[in-house]
């Protein structure tokens, strides 16, 4: 799965009851599972191309390096696949109403 992260904060130790259920070189927990309750994603799925390219022109030189922020832009090329994360949550959804009406 790719996604855009775009943050400086991401949960370094797993809460009680979460699974990992996706890791980065990034971010070691990059989606949480709490079973029967929620998924987390530090990814900002929700984020497009074009909006992530003027948000790192606008933080370039101030959150992170001219470089760091060149080095964004080139990964935009690459085609992110929020649609896999979509049939992530579809899944564990259907599995949760598969457990409740059982």
């Amino acid at each position: 799965m790719t996604l855009s992260a775009f943050h400086q904060d991401q949960v370094v130790d797993i809460p009680q009851g979460a699974q990992r259920v996706a890791r980065s070189e990034f971010c070691e927990n990059a989606a949480l599972y709490y079973p029967g309750f929620a998924l987390t994603v530090q990814g900002h799925p929700e984020f497009r191309e074009p909006y992530l390219r003027d948000l790192a022109k606008l933080r370039a030189g101030q959150v992170f390096s001219q470089a760091e922020a060149e080095a964004a832009e080139a990964s935009y090329d690459r085609a992110d696949t929020a649609a896999d994360l979509v049939r992530v949550l579809k899944s564990l959804l259907l599995e949760q109403e598969t457990r409740a009406g059982s």
